[in-house]
């Protein structure tokens, strides 16, 4: 993988990161001292994707949806949860005059969250990404194909957030991608 390829990427993983430390500085009246992280939660997501395999147009939208719920809290006063996602990524592959391929990861995770009104925290999920034909390019063939994601995540309020993430595969040089999103909690 070329360095011009990490460098958008760790670039916004801190732009969450501190945008989500700044907005958390603010004073927002809270309907409800009880954490997000303390019941059961559905959520949506919306961003981009950046696609490290050598396909005609890397960048990519991107939506999702997913639930997560608590395992256990921590000592520090964080959380351990467990989730379920479904993301929704088109890929454009230059087999059949740059057809759009529909893959979706599902993922089931872990999530550690630290402590705090505006946490930030880490991912490791794993599980299958399903596409709607062979993606040569990518090494991906049509059906579920395993796949697995590291994630880390920001809080911008009780219910808001943001994230960046890495989906990848067997051959996360050609089949991975970066997305970074922001979600709401509900």
């Amino acid at each position: 993988m070329r360095l011009n390829k990490l460098i958008l990427p760790l670039l916004l993983i801190g732009v969450v990161h501190f945008v989500g430390t700044a907005y958390g500085q603010v004073p927002v009246p809270c309907p409800s001292p009880i954490s997000s992280y303390s019941r059961p939660n559905f959520y949506l997501r919306i961003g981009g994707a950046f696609l490290v395999g050598p396909v005609p147009n890397p960048i990519q939208p991107t939506g999702g949806i997913g639930y997560e719920t608590k395992l256990r809290s921590t000592n520090a006063g964080g959380a351990v949860l467990f989730g379920v996602s479904l993301d929704y990524i088109p890929v454009p592959t230059s087999k059949n005059g740059q057809a759009l391929v529909t893959t979706m990861p599902e993922l089931l995770y872990l999530k550690r969250v630290g402590p705090g009104n505006t946490p930030s925290w880490w991912t490791i999920g794993i599980g299958a990404r399903w596409s709607s034909q062979d993606m040569p390019e990518m090494n991906l063939h049509v059906d579920q194909n395993p796949a697995w994601e590291l994630e880390y995540g920001k809080d911008f309020s009780r219910n808001s957030f943001g994230s960046i993430r890495f989906i990848g595969g067997w051959r996360p040089w050609d089949d991975g991608l970066f997305t970074t999103e922001l979600g709401f909690r509900f």
